[in-house]
């Protein structure tokens, strides 16, 4: 099969971007895949990469003869609406985020308009099914696919010394890991008023790490993280708490590196990060938002109420103090055998063979 796959920052931005490269490697295995993007820095042995502009797609169309289209970006999906009507391609949309949660009006509009012309969407999780279904999308419309990732990559050596080296990281800690892009929806403010609230003689043993793929590059963000800075300044907890940027490359051993993770997001839909945790065998605390109950649960994890910075300190307590391995190995099997890499693209490729073939 032909599959043409749209995605903004690719590859290395934000979970959404991560799920798009993995994909596309696992479907190049055996069908032909190219990429459009208007990030056309990178080169792939394994499928082409295009610029998502005009002539570069209407080319595509032509050559490349797609016979299914799989949008992971809203926003650039009206163009390839346009260009599979006239040349009789399917279009699917993924949505990874929370449109008619956080999105903008024109961002709502926008999408609103679309959902007539598109031949399928597709949800991350089944918050966003529901989500969808709340707001007029037809069920015919619909199909759940969790986000899976290669799970192997994860699952690593016990041994953090020689991570915590390559990363400078102190070794006499107990490391809290939150990979998360720098802005408000992430929850960030309040992870700092939940570290000082922590008793200084645990606060003192532990040191937060927040790792950030995009902040160097977005202005918005950059502005976002002096912020944050100048707020952990003037609580005086420096010395706990390190920022850093990580491609998805690094991240494996980042998360090696760590005792547990948070992630404490005001909105979600479903976030690969999670997954990416409980595969390294990570305790887990997380808000219960978008779909994150879906795979946190009291058996896997701390699943806790959002902008609440006195229970997300609690959590943070009871994580330190009790470890909660028993609850990371729960989780670890779980993600293996349900969010992984080869059921996510089973789900696409049951998808993209029913659209190819009319049904």
């Amino acid at each position: 099969m032909r599959i043409l796959l749209v995605s903004r920052f690719f590859p290395y931005i934000g979970g959404r971007e991560v799920l798009v490269m993995l994909l596309a490697q696992k479907l190049s295995e055996n069908h032909e895949v190219v990429i459009a993007t208007p990030d056309i820095g990178r080169v792939s042995k394994d499928f082409q990469i295009i610029s998502n502009d005009t002539e570069s797609l209407t080319r595509c169309f032509k050559d490349f003869k797609p016979e299914v289209i799989n949008s992971h970006t809203f926003y650039l999906t009206p163009e390839l609406i346009k260009l599979g009507k006239k040349f009789n391609t399917p279009v699917v949309l993924t949505i990874h985020g929370d449109i008619f949660g956080y999105g903008s009006d024109p961002d709502k509009e926008l999408f609103k308009a679309m959902i007539p012309e598109l031949d399928s969407i597709v949800t991350v999780c089944d918050h966003g099914k529901e989500q969808m279904l709340k707001n007029g999308v037809s069920e015919s419309k619909l199909t759940r696919i969790y986000s899976g990732i290669d799970t192997d990559i994860f699952d690593g050596a016990e041994d953090k010394s020689l991570f915590r080296k390559s990363f400078q990281l102190p070794e006499d800690k107990f490391i809290f890991i939150t990979p998360a892009r720098m802005t408000k929806y992430k929850g960030i403010e309040t992870l700092i008023d939940a570290i000082h609230g922590l008793k200084k003689d645990i606060r003192s043993k532990c040191l937060f790490w927040i790792t950030t793929p995009a902040t160097r590059y977005r202005e918005d963000e950059l502005e976002y993280t002096k912020k944050i800075f100048e707020k952990v300044s003037l609580l005086g907890i420096k010395e706990n708490i390190m920022v850093s940027f990580n491609d998805f490359v690094s991240m494996p051993f980042a998360y090696r590196a760590a005792n547990a993770f948070v992630l404490p997001s005001l909105t979600e839909q479903f976030p690969v990060t999670i997954l990416e945790a409980m595969a390294s065998r990570l305790p887990v605390i997380a808000t219960n938002v978008g779909g994150v109950g879906e795979v946190v649960n009291e058996e896997t994890g701390n699943l806790i109420s959002p902008d609440n910075a006195g229970v997300l300190a609690e959590a943070l307590v009871k994580v330190f103090e009790s470890k909660d391995l028993a609850k990371a190995n729960k989780a670890y099997n779980v993600v293996r055998a349900k969010f992984n890499l080869n059921h996510m693209v089973e789900g696409y490729l049951k998808l993209y063979n029913n659209l190819k073939n009319g049904k």
